[in-house]
């Protein structure tokens, strides 16, 4: 486990909380955009130029053999990058959202958290939505979206004929997420990588 991975994590994460905590406490701030940036530029710099190298080294390779190898030595390494790719794009939604309510103050703007499902976790789909005013009613909900990515125990199954984010909503209301430590996530997330 990359301790640049949890430190950058814990980056994006702070600066979510700080958004809710201000928003629940009625201290909002124009000041949250330009820490918003500040974050984005530098771990976006960061996933970036990550995703570039590994690209770059896997194309280079020769044989499959040598691209599985490679594949299975960088697998925690890509779920760190995704991770953190995933939780910046949260943040960055969730900040122009936090944004909209500063000029409006209207408590029907959401807040985002992507789920991890058990072992799926490798769609932006997975969304857990509250409203500003709920944040403000409930010191728990608040506290469940500090982080922008979440955990739950419970299997994704969606049938046929309903609606995904309403499946997604009753789930995370009635099973429950939590934050995990970063570190958690990559151990919980089963994807395997293969460029």
């Amino acid at each position: 486990m990359s301790l640049a991975f949890i430190s950058q994590f814990k980056k994006i994460e702070s600066v979510n909380e700080q958004m809710i905590t201000t928003i629940v406490s009625g201290k909002t701030s124009k000041q949250m955009d330009s820490k918003i940036e500040q974050v984005e530029e530098f771990i976006n710099a960061i996933v970036m130029g990550s995703r570039s190298t590994y690209t770059s080294y896997y194309y280079s390779l020769k044989s499959e053999k040598e691209k599985v190898a490679f594949n299975e030595a960088f697998n925690e390494e890509m779920k760190e990058g995704k991770l953190l790719e995933y939780a910046l794009q949260v943040l960055m939604e969730n900040g122009r959202n936090y944004m909209n309510y500063y000029y409006s103050n209207s408590t029907t703007l959401k807040m985002n958290k992507l789920v991890l499902f058990q072992s799926e976790f490798d769609r932006l789909y997975q969304r857990y939505q509250v409203t500003m005013g709920d944040l403000m009613e409930d010191e728990n909900i608040a506290k469940v979206f500090y982080s922008p990515l979440g955990y739950c125990d419970n299997k994704l199954e969606i049938p046929e004929t309903a609606d995904r984010n309403e499946v997604i909503q009753q789930l995370c209301i009635e099973k429950g997420v939590v934050n995990l430590a970063p570190e958690l996530y990559v151990e919980k997330w089963s994807k395997n990588f293969d460029s």
